[in-house]
Order: structure tokens, then sequence, then C-alpha cells
């Protein structure tokens, strides 16, 4: 998938979690393409609204509040260009801060405190999208207080807002904090079908994740990605372990 970074504008590949595609639709809830393995923890209560008032002061690292490669399964590989540490001068560098704006700048003042992202590729990568499997980049982002991460969510979220091709979307509650947004892309290589980005951003006290997933429009719903934003929120919340990555040679 995209190798840096998801929230910024102008990565290789599918450029930044913020600002390139977003896909799904909203209505009706649906479970995961057959085939793949996404959450099963979290699709199981992936429609029920979360709760919206509990604003937990979370500590570090951000890699804790990510998503694993054991809460996916064995049909996701990691995509090891696309999984690294971030602090405020390598974040701020990125698109995600308009030419003009210092991004270090902002994040210092917002409290920036670390950030991880995590990337995943299915098994047979394109081609398994053809058959309901789809990649996944989760950005996760910790700030001192509660306060500077909503101002983090909004500017974010503002800036998503920006691009025309991002479409919002209504979902279901996550966090204090949320907002859905869907990218229709151009077809996938050596096909017809046209791929879909969805974008799931929230603030729960003081973290702020944005989720994407990417795969075929047939298969794709806001739920999926909300289902990987439940798992995450689960872990904010002490209702599952959150747990950092193992360090490895290659990240």
């Amino acid at each position: 998938m995209s190798r840096r970074l998801w929230l910024a504008l102008g990565s290789s590949l599918l450029p930044a979690l913020l600002l390139v595609a977003c896909g799904g639709g909203g209505g009706a809830a649906s479970t995961p393409p057959a085939g793949t393995s996404a959450t099963p923890q979290a699709t199981a209560t992936a429609v029920l609204p979360r709760d919206t008032k509990a604003e937990p002061a979370l500590d570090g690292p951000a890699s804790k509040y990510g998503i694993l490669q054991d809460d996916l399964g064995a049909n996701f590989l990691i995509d090891f260009k696309g999984t690294f540490v971030l602090d405020a001068k390598s974040y701020g560098a990125t698109k995600t801060f308009p030419a003009g704006t210092n991004g270090e700048a902002l994040l210092t003042e917002w409290g920036y405190a670390g950030g991880f992202e995590a990337s995943f590729e299915p098994e047979g990568r394109q081609t398994a999208m053809l058959n309901g499997g789809f990649y996944l980049a989760v950005e996760s982002h910790l700030f001192k207080t509660a306060d500077g991460a909503s101002k983090a969510f909004k500017y974010f979220n503002g800036r998503l807002a920006t691009v025309k091709s991002n479409q919002a979307v209504t979902t279901v509650s996550v966090g204090n904090e949320y907002a859905a947004w869907l990218t229709v892309g151009d077809k996938i290589a050596g096909s017809q079908v046209t791929a879909v980005y969805h974008r799931f951003i929230f603030r729960r006290g003081n973290l702020v994740t944005v989720v994407l997933t990417s795969g075929a429009e047939p298969f794709m719903r806001v739920d999926i990605a909300r289902a990987v934003a439940v798992l995450i929120d689960e872990k904010a919340t002490g209702e599952k372990p959150a747990l950092a990555p193992t360090p490895t040679a290659k990240q």
C-alpha cells in the first residue's frame, strides 16, 4: 500500500491516510468480505455505538494503540516499508500540512507525543483485491492532552474536507470525535474493477487514529474500516490489551 505517510498528502502509491483515497458507503452494516479476516473481534459489535464520553489519558508508545498482524490473521502481510515510528519533525514535514504551514510547530503546539504507522497487504496483493482482499493502514498519534488531540483531530478532518474527491460518509460513533470519508479511485491494475478507499478518523482522549482501507468497490464498505477503529478504541479504553508490536530488523 502506501509508503509514507498515510495522513499526508502526496505519499507514493496511496499517499496518506488523510488526504488521498478513502472509500466505502454508508447505510447498512456489512461484514468483511469472504476470504479476509479483518478484525473478527470488532466485527461482531461493529454497528453498535461506542461510548463517546470516556476520555482516558493514554501513555506511550503510540504503537500500543494500533493494529498487530495477530489482530488480522494469516491473510494479511506486514508492509515493512509502510511501518514506522513518527515524531513531530518527520510528521510535520508531510503534506498533511500544506506549503507555507509549519507542521512541526503546529504539532508541538498541540503537544504531540509521538506516532506510529502500520501498514498491511492482503496475501496475493492486487489479485486478492479482486476476490475481496484489501489493503489496510493505521496511523496512531498521541498528544499530551485531550485538548491538543481534539485540535489535531479538527485540523486533520478539516484537511480531508478540502479534497474534492473525498465524500463524507455517515457512520456510527467511535471515540469522542469521529468522521468517515470515501474516495473512489482508478481501476485495479489488470481489471475493470474500481478501487475505493475508506478513511475512518477518530479521537479517544489524547489519541487520534486514522484507519485506511483500500479494496475493490463491490466488496468494500465503511463498516470494515470502522471495525478496525472499534478494535483500536477497545485497546484505548482498556477493554482489550494494548501491546506494542515486537520490533523487527526490517522496522
